[in-house]
């Protein structure tokens, strides 16, 4: 129950942010280690090259030059880390530490289980023929911390705190990337640096500063995914006759109907409560954000990335509430389902219509004085569109671009026929909303 590697200062400067579990402190991608000695043990199995034990003493080689090239990398970010902390009017920063216990089960613990694993397995005499000395079991050892790491990822995947995890180290990345520019624009900072530090300093920024020109050239990118109502934590509008989409009238409204559409209400009240308090959290953190941008004066890398941040939560804010209406309509339609299915269950003759919106403060017989010409163009828009449909697949039909087999029923003429009753019942619906608006126009306007 702990982390690994954790590096120097962790927490105390963007540069060096704090990675929330289950995500490792210090990223060791054995993975590719072992994916890259998994392709050249098949190259050379696929000409007659590979002898037992290719693969451990392979990932033994890439390993051993991996750790090199990590080590390396930890030094250079040290020379840039340390006076980057002491810039920023930090003395004395956190030590790097091999092994810090936070109470926690982390992808650090399923890789360390791993390697243990492997270096156990490596002591057997009779396991891994063909490896010995230190090939055998660094290459044990990383084959089983890639295997722990990797499993307990997938695992992991799946819940709603690994997701957040990500989210949270997507935005830390922005945060760096916004501070590597102002350093690198800091020319007595860059002065104080080693020559690895500058070089690394030029390697990070090299490395994230193609991030904010593709953000100046496509300025809505970030807040363009969340205009899809999609519910990510599995949240879904289908059960009781609705199909995810629209609600289809085929339901049979047995004696079961209505504790059925009782616990899909309340489940549907359920998540509608959860997405208020999901919009309300984020408002709270959109409005702080606001509160920084609008204090600063100048037009640098920094606001333009804020201001993308306020774009992203903005969208974000607008899909929620989005999402929570959508949930308001369907209890509303749940609602108005169960009162149907009662009133025919009573054999009352009278239909049930629900009552106006009381802040509406609608005069009575306003339905008769009503214009739905907002409804009529769009029930028209999409009684246009049928009719075309229909017409061409009639035509391709007689044109004969779509063959039907003698004696064999048509799959073509069975959508066909569907689509026709779709214009049918539209052009329905459209003719009595028309006569409505004609009828309004008769009248005296309310």
């Amino acid at each position: 129950m702990g982390r690994l590697f954790v590096p120097t200062g962790e927490g105390q400067h963007p540069l060096v942010p704090r990675t929330p579990e289950p995500l490792p402190a210090h990223s060791v991608h054995l993975s590719v280690c072992c994916l890259l000695s998994g392709i050249w043990t098949a190259g050379c199995s696929i000409f007659g090259r590979a002898r037992p034990g290719t693969f451990l003493r392979t990932s033994a080689s890439v390993t051993a030059g991996f750790v090199l090239w990590d080590i390396t990398k930890t030094y250079s970010a040290r020379q840039l880390f340390l006076p980057a902390l002491k810039n920023a009017g930090i003395e004395k920063p956190k030590a790097w530490k091999l092994w810090e216990n936070n109470g926690k089960f982390t992808l650090d613990d399923a890789a360390l289980g791993g390697g243990v694993l492997g270096l156990i397995c490596a002591l057997r005499p009779t396991a891994f023929p063909g490896v010995r000395g230190w090939q055998r079991f660094l290459g044990a050892a990383s084959v089983g911390w890639a295997f722990g790491g990797t499993s307990a990822g997938y695992y992991f995947r799946a819940s709603q705190h690994f997701q957040m995890a990500l989210a949270v180290t997507h935005y830390q990345e922005l945060q760096e990337a916004v501070t590597l520019q102002v350093l690198a624009n800091d020319d007595k900072f860059v002065a104080s640096l080693t020559k690895v530090g500058r070089w690394y300093l030029k390697y990070l920024t090299w490395n994230t500063s193609h991030m904010g020109h593709q953000q100046h050239s496509q300025p809505q990118q970030l807040a363009g995914p969340f205009w899809l109502l999609t519910f990510e934590d599995g949240a879904s509008l289908m059960g009781c006759d609705h199909d995810g989409r629209a609600r289809s009238y085929q339901w049979n409204t047995d004696n079961n109907a209505l504790d059925a559409l009782q616990d899909r209400i309340s489940e549907l009240r359920a998540l509608r409560q959860q997405y208020a308090i999901e919009l309300e959290y984020v408002q709270q953190v959109l409005a702080k954000k606001e509160y920084d941008f609008f204090q600063m004066t100048t037009e640098d890398f920094a606001k333009d990335v804020l201001r993308r941040e306020l774009q992203l939560l903005n969208g974000l804010s607008e899909t929620l509430f989005l999402q929570r209406s959508l949930f308001e309509f369907h209890i509303q339609d749940s609602e108005k389902l169960y009162n149907q299915i009662q009133q025919k269950n009573m054999g009352s003759t009278q239909p049930w219509v629900p009552a106006p919106t009381p802040d509406l403060e609608l005069p009575d017989g306003w339905q008769n004085r009503h214009s739905p010409h907002i409804s009529t163009l769009t029930i028209r828009r999409h009684w246009e569109q049928n009719r075309q449909m229909v017409s061409d697949a009639e035509q391709s039909e007689s044109d004969g671009l779509v063959p039907i087999p003698d004696g064999s029923p048509s799959v073509h003429g069975t959508a066909l026929e569907q689509q026709k009753k779709n214009v049918l019942a539209t052009e329905r619906v459209l003719k009595e909303f028309e006569e409505q608006i004609q009828k309004s126009d008769e009248q005296k306007d309310y």
